[in-house]
């Protein structure tokens, strides 16, 4: 019976353990996601976009990191890996972020002090206002100050030591959109301002002083503040989409918006960052931030939108009953997703060698299938957007008829060099020449002002291929509607050839 009993305590201690421990380990391994169908999935999404090439980081907040890369860095074959450096895009707000964080712990900056503390010579058109902008307004994207016209600084290839400085000066013209603090706006140029002032208060260059307080501590040996020292260091060759098919590409490099889209990094690099996000500011035995300095960058702010609010270099949001902080970024081509599920310990980056501005909308798809892939739930597979498809077709159709138009055109005056017509003969000039300016407004100002970017060259530079047919499109509605009025008003004022049987009746008389 001693012996029974003490089997029955036996048993009953180790289902007690197991009841204990078991479910803890239990949900741990649950916890941990399946890596490898993450891979397919990716994989499989990358092919559809036609991405040529892709590298992507999972971590743990554990520490376990899951490193993978797809496809090819550049066009001579040379493989992804994931220490090759790609631009970060607007990835570099969450950088650019975390600097003004380490300098408020130090006491340097407040955030809720004035822009013009630091910046005394700072502006927008509205002078009251000018003086009511704050740190943390421009960090949230609630300072007024719109993306309107944005675009056209990334034309300005000025690599000059103050270009941060130029473009911040060039806000002086520029009309608030909402009062300060009321209304979230995303602009870059509130990350240009952040960026100048971390230079002004550490008196670092931006550039040295992210490589030398974030960087070099992550020990982010892949990660670069100059296109420079990126391409030394084997830079993934970045991708625009012609007609579907990717293209590579050099865009202009504006040294001035680098505190707002312009770091390169690599996959594993931004997996020390993300863990630093993850576990309080610091990883591998280095803090760069305090938990409470993150916990300030993350904490959700205005609303943007049902379910999602801005943070400091991150967007807050309710991702199906999940709580995710997320941003993505562009380059026009370059691409990135960067994602945290801090209540599940997850994050990831996936940064893409391609960029396609017509299909924005399922590249961040494809974060979210990772999301749901991570969260153990089956993901949608993602398909180009066939609004963006169909607005394509749509104007190579136009640019069609344009040219249809044209060849009548030709016909028409070949004609009217045998025999001009004689009823509303000046209607056959005038209209042609109405309808030949309005085709040129179309391509050139419209079209791009609305779709493609703001304007024609920023069209020609963020959406190449529809850039040059509509540019083609218009320049030859312009110049043919030009020539054929010039030709048409010679035409029309020839005289008619009468009809044979008149010319007849008057010489019998």
């Amino acid at each position: 019976m001693t012996m029974i009993r003490l089997l029955v305590a036996a048993l009953t201690l180790a289902t007690l353990l197991l009841t204990l421990v078991s479910p803890a380990q239990a949900g741990r391994a649950l916890d941990r996601p399946d890596l490898a169908a993450v891979d397919r999935y990716v994989e499989a999404q990358l092919a559809t976009l036609g991405v040529p090439g892709a590298a992507l980081a999972v971590v743990q907040a554990d520490g376990a990191v899951h490193l993978r890369a797809f496809g090819r860095a550049d066009d001579s074959g040379r493989p992804m890996t994931p220490q090759t450096p790609l631009l970060l895009g607007s990835l570099t707000k969450s950088f650019t972020a975390v600097a003004v964080m380490q300098l408020v712990e130090q006491g340097q900056i407040a955030l809720d002090a004035p822009v013009q503390r630091y910046i005394p010579w700072f502006r927008v058109a509205d002078p009251a206002a000018s003086a009511q902008i704050t740190v943390r307004q421009l960090l949230t994207h609630t300072s007024g100050i719109s993306g309107r016209g944005e675009a056209e600084w990334l034309l300005r290839e000025d690599n000059s030591a103050d270009g941060s400085a130029r473009l911040v000066r060039a806000l002086a013209d520029v009309e608030l959109t909402a009062q300060p603090g009321t209304v979230w706006q995303y602009a870059s140029a509130n990350y240009v301002v952040l960026g100048l002032i971390v230079e002004v208060v550490s008196g670092a260059p931006y550039e040295h002083y992210v490589e030398q307080q974030i960087f070099a501590p992550l020990r982010m040996g892949h990660s670069f503040a100059s296109p420079e020292a990126a391409r030394a260091a084997g830079l993934a060759e970045g991708h625009q989409f012609w007609f579907g098919r990717p293209r590579a590409t050099q865009l202009p490099y504006p040294r001035g918006m680098l505190p707002a889209g312009y770091l390169a990094s690599s996959a594993e690099d931004m997996s020390r960052y993300l863990l630093a996000h993850l576990n309080g500011g610091g990883t591998a035995g280095a803090q760069i931030l305090s938990p409470t300095g993150v916990a300030e960058l993350h904490q959700p702010g205005i609303a943007i939108d049902a379910g999602l609010w801005s943070a400091m270099g991150w967007g807050v949001g309710d991702f199906a009953g999940t709580r995710v902080l997320q941003h993505d970024g562009n380059t026009a081509n370059y691409r990135a997703e960067m994602w945290l599920l801090p209540d599940q310990g997850l994050g990831f980056v996936l940064l893409m060698n391609a960029s396609n501005e017509l299909q924005t909308t399922p590249t961040r798809a494809l974060g979210q299938g990772i999301t749901e892939q991570l969260l153990g739930r089956e993901p949608a597979a993602v398909a180009l957007n066939p609004v963006a498809q169909g607005f394509s077709v749509v104007v190579m159709a136009l640019a069609a008829l344009q040219l249809l138009g044209v060849a009548r055109s030709v016909a028409t005056l070949r004609r009217w060099s045998l025999n001009p017509p004689e009823p509303n003969r000046w209607r056959h000039m005038w209209l042609p020449l109405v309808g030949g300016l309005l085709a040129a407004l179309v391509f050139l100002v419209v079209v791009p002002a609305l779709f493609l970017g703001g304007s024609l060259p920023v069209a020609l530079l963020l959406v190449p291929d529809l850039g040059v047919v509509v540019a083609v499109a218009g320049a030859l509605a312009l110049g043919w509607t030009i020539v054929r009025a010039v030709l048409a008003l010679r035409l029309l004022r020839r005289p008619t050839t009468a009809p044979a049987n008149q010319v007849a009746a008057t010489s019998g008389m």
